[in-house]
């Protein structure tokens, strides 16, 4: 999540823990500066969080949630344009995905207007970036926090698999949404 001050990511939490699950990890908020792109819409000051959710989720439902946190997007939004920039993802044991409403060579389309983009992946151990890779993604708290939430993932997996864990999903059904969302489920993260 970004936004334009670190009291709009603590009111984008809670209503995102309503909507989808309940954090599982958090990376502190920080100051975000890598680009100017959001200084027009969202002021000069802006804050960066990566949550990820205790839900697992199959890649078929990304676009579905893509739209959910758009909507949330525009609770928020003012006269200048949004406040809040909510890029929800999952992640697997081989990459990280986030929705984006941006097309870019890079990205495939996931339904009208949406696309998904492998932002990172695994390799010698931990995610690494790829060139096309926003820096913020790319740089090192990220690239830590989404390893330990993949380390925690494997051990739920391992512990878990094949069967569905009757978690709570994000669109609170307690049935897996397609016919192989038991065998290799995803962890929600954004």
């Amino acid at each position: 999540m970004l936004a334009a001050s670190p009291a709009l990511l603590a009111d984008a939490r809670r209503v995102l823990e309503d909507v989808v699950a309940p954090v599982a990890a958090v990376r502190p908020v920080a100051p975000w500066t890598h680009s100017t792109y959001y200084r027009d819409e969202m002021g000069p000051e802006l804050w960066r969080q990566y949550l990820a959710f205790a839900v697992w989720m199959g890649p078929e439902e990304l676009a579905d949630l893509k739209r959910v946190t758009n909507g949330l997007e525009d609770d928020w939004r003012g006269p200048r344009g949004r406040a809040v920039n909510i890029d929800p993802g999952y992640l697997d044991l081989v990459r990280v995905v986030l929705a984006s409403t941006k097309d870019a060579a890079h990205r495939v389309a996931i339904a009208r207007g949406l696309y998904a983009e492998a932002t990172l992946h695994f390799v010698g151990g931990r995610f690494a970036p790829w060139p096309y890779t926003y820096p913020d993604y790319a740089g090192a708290e990220a690239i830590e926090f989404f390893t330990q939430v993949r380390e925690h993932f494997r051990a739920e997996r391992m512990l878990k698999a094949p069967d569905w864990d009757g978690r709570r999903r994000w669109r609170r059904s307690s049935e897996p949404a397609g016919p192989d969302a038991s065998r290799g489920g995803r962890s929600n993260a954004g």
